[in-house]
């Protein structure tokens, strides 16, 4: 049995398309299916027909007519699908409309238009929203005026598609619809406040000839602001046509907000014609109140003239107060009297008038300068000289007194002069008694600045005390009254004798106060060395130099005469002084030495060949550790001159590694006496070599210093078994410029097979000295380490050690010593 499966549809036959489908341009239509014979009807008789889902399925025998009908069925069933795809394809062109996300959309809007020129922006929303209103009407009628179609054996329902995309359309229309009107309304808001502002500028009133002569250059530099403006208007003008174009209806207040700013260049224009016959009655106004002004400020300078006359007739000096008021009254009227002269020049030349010449101002100032000054040093005085006399003796300025009376005193005697010179008696009169004044005053100034002197203390209280047979101690209620009541003015040279000594003594107590704040800010400079987890000193120049300085001017001070009330502090600072001295010295000297050693005893051979030595090092490096963590954390140098026996450990310290670098060198002579060539390394080189004893290696940077002839040599590792003794005549050298013949070839680099085993490269010397003996070595029964000698291309001539100095025979003699020694 055959089964054949025929797919009516894509869809089941009267079914709705639920799908989103956007819209396209429908194709042109296909034939309409062919109906079934029918013959096949007649066949259907007598076979099983099932229906299953949306397949026909056909179940009978391997009947010919039956396959062709089954045929011809699938035929018709394709034939009717043609015009349902066409319809959704049509639909589909459009389906990008429905995933627009809205806010996406209006920023890309905005993003593509942001830069472009007013033409470009125009077009491009245009064609977006002509593009728009072509895809509804696409939607709607174009490609389906209905909203079922019947398609052969279909019927297609696109009712809803339709609607969901022409919604779709119309939204983004409406989107940038709104988003111009909403563009077009703040435009035209600025530009109407814009607007409001020239307005209220242009129809302001002056209140004066400047305000006017800035409102009226306001005006006339209007035109460009106003052009900027209207070319504002035409682009909203513009934007708001598209919007016409699209039927867009605006809200009732953009629509209004649109029409009146459109009106507003022509209420400006209106403005500035009725402004200009205001700013011209303005001008006329104002030109008639600087006339008056000029005369008025005639006037003035006449009375201000009669003032200052009426000086030259003052000469009382009873009633200083109310004569300084009236002076000052009149300095501010000549004040007032230069800026009003000012004002008015400077009115003049805003109306183009000549400009009037006021030198009376300066002549009237210049006149009655010297009656204020003389009547304002007379009311410095007598306000000052009661508060002197009457008030606490304790609150009186010895400076300010001394300072005043002098300047005071100076500018009478000019003053006194001048009006005698001018043949001005009153005020001539009034300058002479205000000197009287002064001048028996200036007999007390001496006595207030002794009894005044800063540096007066107790003792020098009770010297004067003593001296005078008077109890003197002020305070709050002693006055000077009462000082010259009890005679102190008879007793001038005993205070003044006990008040020069105060101002020695107070000069070294200020000096000794001075050097210890000089210290308080001061830190050490501490910096941490290297990776050793300690710290060491910088920059020690200015500490030192300050140290230097201040011993100096303390030593001076202990032989001052004066030093008596402060010689035990001044000696107790000298003694701190030296004491930082000493220690900072022995501090650098440490540092120094141990920054020498700490590399060297770093090395564990150094320290096993010098366990004593080691031991010292330790002491001092553990000492030197805590010394500098402790000035680490508090680096204050008072303070770290505080810590205890500081000193003392630092000399310690000192005296250890003074021993260790006598030891030290010591053990460096040994070595050089052990092998002489050491004395063509220096310390520093030999310490290096010697510290590093467990590798034999190390003596190759110092090979052409201890051999002449010789520039490296090269270590080859000592095989499992002993080789077979080589013959002599395989020994080659050239160390001293012989040629050494064999039967065999010469190797390249002459070589020299050791008898012993070179156990460290510093703690034993025996094989460096076979190294220099080795032409006249002989082959060593059991060598254990072969070493070649290569010679150094530099050398042009070597002597043979068998004809060098000492250095050579010591040399071969502990090579000698070394040859019994067995191998390892």
């Amino acid at each position: 049995e055959g089964t054949v499966s025929a797919v009516a549809a894509s869809s089941a036959a009267g079914s709705r398309q639920n799908e989103s489908v956007p819209p396209s341009l429908m194709p042109s239509p296909s034939p309409s299916p062919r109906a079934v014979s029918e013959g096949g009807r007649s066949v259907t008789e007598n076979v099983s027909v099932n229906i299953q889902a949306d397949a026909l399925v056909i179940s009978s025998a391997e009947d010919e007519r039956v396959q062709a009908i089954a045929a011809e069925l699938r035929e018709a069933v394709k034939a009717s699908t043609a015009w349902p795809h066409q319809l959704s394809q049509a639909y589909l062109a459009h389906s990008a409309l429905l995933s627009i996300n809205d806010d996406s959309f209006a920023a890309s809007m905005h993003d593509k238009t942001k830069d472009l020129t007013l033409q470009r922006w125009l077009q491009t929303y245009k064609e977006e929203l002509a593009s728009l209103a072509k895809a509804a009407d696409e939607v709607m009628a174009s490609i389906c005026i209905y909203d079922r179609v019947n398609l052969g054996m279909f019927c297609c329902d696109v009712a809803e598609i339709k609607t969901q995309l022409r919604d779709k359309a119309e939204s983004l229309s409406s989107l940038i619809c709104t988003t111009i009107a909403d563009q077009a309304r703040a435009e035209n808001e600025r530009i109407s406040a814009r607007f409001s502002d020239v307005l209220e500028q242009v129809i302001s009133d002056s209140a004066n000839v400047e305000a006017l002569m800035e409102k009226r250059e306001y005006v006339q530099g209007l035109r460009e602001e106003m052009d900027a403006l209207s070319d504002d208007i035409d682009t909203v003008k513009a934007k708001l046509r598209v919007l016409d174009e699209a039927q867009h209806v605006l809200l009732d207040d953009d629509f209004s907000l649109a029409c009146s700013t459109q009106a507003w260049p022509s209420k400006i224009e209106s403005a500035k014609a009725r402004n200009e016959q205001l700013m011209e009655e303005s001008n006329k106004r104002f030109m008639l109140e600087l006339q008056e002004m000029q005369e008025q400020f005639v006037k003035d300078l006449r009375s201000h003239a009669e003032e200052v006359e009426s000086f030259k007739h003052m000469g009382d000096i009873g009633d200083v107060e109310t004569t300084y008021d009236t002076v000052k009254q009149l300095q501010d009227k000549l004040a007032e009297a230069k800026r009003t002269g000012e004002l008015i020049n400077s009115r003049e030349a805003l109306f183009g008038w000549p400009v009037t010449q006021y030198d009376q101002i300066k002549k009237l100032t210049k006149t009655f300068e010297p009656y204020a000054s003389l009547w304002k040093v007379g009311f410095d005085w007598s306000t000052t000289y009661p508060v002197w006399m009457e008030g606490p003796f304790v609150e009186v300025n010895r400076t300010e007194v001394e300072e005043n009376t002098s300047a005071w005193q100076l500018s009478l005697k000019k003053l006194s002069i001048s009006f005698a010179d001018k043949e001005l008696p009153e005020p001539a009169r009034a300058a002479t008694a205000f000197l009287d004044k002064l001048k028996a005053f200036e007999e007390l100034v001496p006595l207030i600045v002794q009894l005044r002197n800063p540096g007066l203390r107790a003792r020098h209280w009770d010297a004067i005390s003593k001296k005078t047979g008077l109890a003197l101690r002020p305070d709050a209620a002693f006055t000077l009254n009462r000082a010259i009541e009890m005679n102190v003015t008879d007793h001038h040279e005993a205070i003044e004798e006990v008040s020069v000594i105060a101002t020695q003594e107070y000069a070294l107590e200020t000096a000794l106060d001075k050097m210890r704040r000089e210290w308080e800010p001061l830190k050490l400079d501490v910096a941490p060395y290297k990776d050793t987890g300690t710290y060491v000193l910088r920059a020690m120049d200015d500490i030192l130099q300050l140290l230097d300085d201040q011993i100096v001017k303390t030593q001076a001070m202990r032989g001052s005469p004066f030093i008596g009330p402060f010689e035990e502090r001044c000696t107790k600072w000298e003694k701190q002084l030296m004491g930082m001295q000493e220690t900072f010295d022995e501090w650098i000297s440490c540092q120094k030495v141990w920054l020498y050693l700490e590399p060297i005893f770093g090395s564990e051979d150094i320290m096993r060949q010098m366990p004593t030595e080691g031991r010292r090092f330790a002491a001092v490096d553990a000492m030197w550790r805590k010394v500098m963590k402790a000035t680490n954390d508090e680096p204050a140098v008072l303070k770290v001159a505080e810590m205890e026996k500081l000193l003392e450990k630092f000399q310690e310290a000192n005296k250890f590694l003074d021993l260790i670098q006598k030891g030290l060198n010591e053990y460096l002579e040994t070595k050089r006496l052990a092998f002489p060539r050491f004395f063509f390394l220096s310390d520093e080189e030999l310490l290096d070599l010697l510290s590093r004893a467990q590798d034999p290696l190390a003596v190759q940077p110092h090979l052409n210093k201890c051999f002449e002839g010789i520039a490296r040599l090269v270590f080859e590792r000592e095989p499992e078994e002993p080789p077979a003794p080589p013959s002599p005549v395989s020994e080659h050298s050239s160390l001293a410029g012989d040629e050494a013949r064999s039967s065999v070839a010469p190797s390249p680099a002459p070589s020299v097979v050791l008898s012993a085993r070179p156990p460290t490269a510093g703690g034993d010397s025996s094989w460096l000295a076979s190294v220099s003996a080795a032409p006249s070595l002989l082959p060593s029964a059991a060598p254990s380490v072969q070493v070649s000698a290569v010679a150094s291309a530099n050398a042009s001539s070597v002597q043979s050690p068998r004809a060098g100095g000492p250095l050579d025979a010591d040399a071969t003699a502990a090579a000698g010593a070394a040859a019994p020694s067995a191998a390892a």
